[in-house]
């Protein structure tokens, strides 16, 4: 009986880090659409101080993208690449 729990909860302990590995990946993806669409929706109202929480947000973003570039396929990196120059074209028009 021991033994199976132990299988048990190995198996799920397994499998909730392959989901999470995964998770990350595209976590990294959704967080720039998010702030993409968010510059797009809102920056017309912002202030300096939101400028430069976006801007920390962007910065943040890139390093979780970096760390999962090998992961990225060809069209998931020209995908990312577009709406980096998206943001950043937000960023350059408002001089942050």
């Amino acid at each position: 009986m021991k033994t199976t729990k132990i299988i048990t909860i190995a198996v799920i302990a397994i499998c909730a880090m392959l989901v999470c590995s995964c998770d990350t990946k595209q976590n990294a993806i959704s967080q720039l659409e998010k702030l993409s669409k968010e510059l797009y929706l809102e920056s017309s109202n912002y202030t300096e101080a939101d400028w430069q929480d976006a801007k920390v947000k962007y910065e943040q973003i890139k390093i979780n993208l970096e760390k999962h570039a090998a992961e990225y396929t060809s069209d998931e990196k020209k995908y990312i690449k577009k709406t980096q120059l998206e943001c950043e074209a937000y960023f350059a028009g408002n001089g942050v």
